[in-house]
């Protein structure tokens, strides 16, 4: 009895289990996986929760990107049609303008005929200078929406190399866990002692 315990003592101080923890990724070696085959498992495995956290940053600047590319395609067409309208204004003007000077060049009569056509040739001119305004403010919204985009790609290449930089593949501290058995679960069912007899060398006493 005395050797039982002695032997039960000697199991749970001397024959305990080595195992290896990651206790970020909540994962623990297997009684037969060694540390280096363990150390495989984790880099694995932080290689999978890295992609994972890209794709779903990905996804997540996905959606703001798309309304941001649609805003500045809108913008881009409102550029285009003020600049259309513009034209088409100066045209009008060019002409107003000509046709009264024509007027005035020739001599014709109709003080208030010049008048009229002296009046739409300046309000035409006005309107040259607001549709100039119109293109001026279309392009500044899109060059601000352009901006937009630019820094929040740029925003995502940020967040993309510091997930990288915070999973990588020694990220996660590996740590040992001893794992003791409990005296309690010790059962020693039978202790033999074996004598093995063995020759002895003789001695001489010359």
């Amino acid at each position: 009895k005395t050797w039982s315990g002695q032997f039960k003592t000697y199991l749970y101080q001397e024959r305990s289990l080595t195992l290896f923890k990651c206790k970020e990724l909540k994962i623990i070696s297997s009684a037969q996986e060694s540390e280096a085959q363990f150390k495989v498992r984790v880099r694995e495995a932080t290689r999978e929760k890295r992609d994972l956290a890209v794709e779903k940053l990905r996804k997540r600047y996905a959606s703001k990107l798309a309304t941001l590319r649609d805003r500045i395609q809108r913008a881009e067409e409102k550029v285009d049609r003020e600049r259309a309208q513009l034209g088409q204004q100066k045209l009008q003007t060019t002409f107003s303008v000509g046709a009264t000077v024509l007027g005035a060049f020739l001599g014709r009569r109709g003080t208030r005929s010049s008048v009229a056509r002296a009046t739409t040739a300046m309000r035409g001119a006005g309107r040259v200078a607001k549709e100039k305004q119109d293109v001026a403010r279309a392009q500044e919204r899109l060059g601000e929406l352009e901006e937009q985009f630019a820094d929040m790609e740029i925003a995502f290449d940020d967040e993309v190399t510091t997930l990288e930089t915070s999973l990588g593949a020694d990220a996660y501290d590996i740590v040992e866990l001893i794992v003791r058995p409990r005296k309690s679960d010790i059962n020693i069912d039978e202790l033999a002692i074996a004598w093995i007899p063995s020759p002895v060398k003789a001695v001489s006493m010359s």
